[in-house]
């Protein structure tokens, strides 16, 4: 079979209705064809960033074509791991079938709820989740379902060792202790306070570097990240160290309050670095 060609994947990643519904016309076979790296159209499609204006609609044109929702490339990412950033692009996956309980390879065995939650979007990870995606303690904190971040705890209080991973799945190589820091991290960064709350008043802590996809960070810097200012205080309030750096940039949390532009909430970070 050929691969796809540079100027239909251009009309993918362009968003070009009419353009892909003309080459689908007269070539069929382009809902199985991939480019070099696996990728289907619908993956080229649902990648871009920033999304797509009419991403929907694309898909909608490239599943109609019998393009497989399910499609895996190379990397092992299905197109819903890439439709973050987009939910009602994510909502026509999910109704036609896309899986939300696959981990993607290259996303330290991310799955797309996963995802979502990383880049600070609950409400698609909700609604995969909604769709049947199995869940762990990660996932919940970063929902912010603080019950069901208790349904974690052990009789002594501490997180039961099969708290991380989706049920069959192989799932991320995360010890306990990394996995709490992690469900920390997605709280934080989705401004879920009563959620880190419970992580917090159970073993978590609070100026741990969370393993994360490209950058280990403190549930501060999640929250600055996350645009949450009153996660931000509520950390601080709780005691979290201001002074420590994350393990790729280098950078406090008022440094990467001041990346984003951020005045307010480097205000108050630069009038709190002292107090701990």
């Amino acid at each position: 079979m050929s691969q796809l060609d540079d100027s239909v994947c251009g009309l993918a990643a362009t968003g070009d209705l009419a353009g892909l519904a003309a080459r689908l016309q007269t070539e069929p076979d382009l809902a199985t064809r991939r480019n070099a790296s696996g990728e289907t159209l619908l993956h080229i499609a649902v990648r871009q960033w920033p999304k797509l204006a009419n991403g929907a609609d694309v898909a909608r044109l490239l599943l109609g074509a019998g393009m497989d929702v399910n499609a895996f490339d190379d990397d092992g990412q299905s197109p819903l791991h890439g439709a973050t950033g987009d939910l009602e692009l994510t909502r026509v996956l999910l109704e036609a079938g896309a899986r939300g309980d696959v981990y993607a390879v290259d996303h330290l065995n991310m799955s797309p709820a996963e995802i979502c939650l990383y880049y600070g979007l609950p409400a698609e990870a909700q609604l995969i989740v909604d769709h049947g995606a199995p869940t762990d303690l990660r996932i919940h904190a970063g929902l912010g379902d603080a019950d069901a971040v208790r349904s974690h705890l052990d009789e002594a209080g501490g997180f039961r060792a099969n708290c991380i991973g989706l049920p069959g799945q192989p799932g991320p190589t995360l010890s306990v202790e990394d996995g709490v820091a992690q469900a920390c991290s997605y709280a934080a960064r989705n401004g879920q306070i009563e959620a880190a709350d419970v992580l917090l008043d159970h073993g978590a802590d609070i100026n741990a570097l969370a393993p994360q996809l490209d950058v280990g960070c403190t549930p501060v810097h999640a929250a600055v990240s996350g645009g949450h200012p009153l996660m931000v205080e509520h950390l601080v309030k709780r005691g979290a160290r201001l002074d420590i750096l994350d393990d790729t940039h280098k950078s406090t949390a008022r440094g990467w309050a001041e990346f984003k532009g951020d005045d307010t909430m480097a205000a108050f970070l630069r009038a709190h670095e002292g107090d701990v």
